[in-house]
């Protein structure tokens, strides 16, 4: 933090256990991983997985595995932490709410059953590759660009981007849009032909596009917009040096980006990015943008020192 250069990246430094801590189907831990807790104290930090029994999915064996994980360090009196990435915290069992800190990604108050809790929002960081970024945002290929999927979504999308599609705009979106469960893919290209659709694109390999968009765009879907969740793609929009406009939706989103960028319907959004563009102030708006998000108390390594704070305040480590 002293050093203002938020890069430091630690994941290559840390041994990755998960696959031999679970049996072959990855449906249960084994007794060499309890073995292994039991004899080597730590703290749990766990993203939420959904109780949800959805075909082509995995969220079952995820969340039972995570869930054999959190009783197993409190069987041992080992501090949990439940990161509640997409607010999911209702589907925890009872008897573990007492014990564990639940994490939040979201500004409002969700569940007031789990006496610790506290706020602990996504973040941003400085690739690796973030001069390559600099370089493609000096020319920008694309107008206004999307990162997310579809669910619950198609609303919103069809309000924000039909009048861009009514246009000559290159818009480059990214997330599950043309898979063709659900008629996603129907309702993409029945609408918008002219779009460049990229497919699944997992949170940070969505910069380089981003970087080469003049602005992006950010609503997620009803439950995250009532729960307040700034969630990564706002965050990504400033790493790939874009200007993001974002739903008004979103509950509390003006702590994170500016009143300039924050928009109530589709006619509002084409209204001013047409003005920025006419004015070629893109510069002016993103800067406004940073100003408002790349502060140090969004940065992970800011994060890091949340996570320490909070193991000192409940379990005075």
């Amino acid at each position: 933090l002293e050093a203002h250069d938020f890069n430091h990246d630690v994941r290559p430094l840390v041994d990755n256990a998960a696959s031999d801590f679970m049996n072959q189907d990855k449906t249960t831990i084994t007794d060499e991983a309890k073995a292994y807790i039991k004899k080597n104290p730590g703290v749990l930090l766990v993203e939420l997985r959904p109780k949800l029994d959805k075909p082509g999915y995995n969220f079952m064996n995820e969340y039972n595995v995570q869930m054999e994980y959190v009783y197993e360090f409190l069987n041992n009196n080992y501090p949990v932490f439940i990161w509640d990435q997409d607010g999911w915290c209702d589907m925890l069992p009872d008897d573990i709410k007492n014990d564990v800190v639940l994490l939040k990604p979201y500004t409002e108050m969700l569940d007031t059953t789990f006496p610790k809790q506290e706020e602990f929002l996504f973040g941003w960081f400085k690739p690796s590759f973030d001069d390559r970024l600099e370089k493609l945002s000096l020319a920008k290929k694309f107008d206004i660009g999307y990162c997310g999927n579809v669910y619950g979504r198609r609303d919103d999308f069809y309000e924000y981007f039909s009048s861009f599609a009514k246009t000559d705009r290159a818009v480059c979106i990214q997330g599950n849009w043309l898979r063709k469960k659900y008629g996603d893919r129907d309702f993409s290209l029945d609408n918008f032909a002219n779009f460049m659709f990229f497919g699944r694109t997992p949170h940070w390999s969505t910069l380089p596009t981003i970087a080469m968009s003049k602005s992006v765009l950010h609503f997620s879907n009803p439950h995250q917009q009532n729960i307040g969740m700034p969630t990564a793609r706002v965050f990504e929009a400033l790493m790939g040096k874009a200007t993001l406009f974002c739903s008004s939706k979103i509950k509390n989103i003006d702590r994170f980006v500016p009143d300039e960028l924050i928009v109530e319907t589709g006619e509002e959004l084409f209204e001013k990015w047409n003005e920025i563009d006419y004015n070629n102030a893109w510069d002016d708006y993103y800067q406004m943008f940073s100003d408002k998000l790349a502060v140090e108390e969004h940065t992970y390594d800011y994060r890091a020192q949340q996570l320490i704070g909070y193991i000192n305040k409940y379990f005075g480590m």
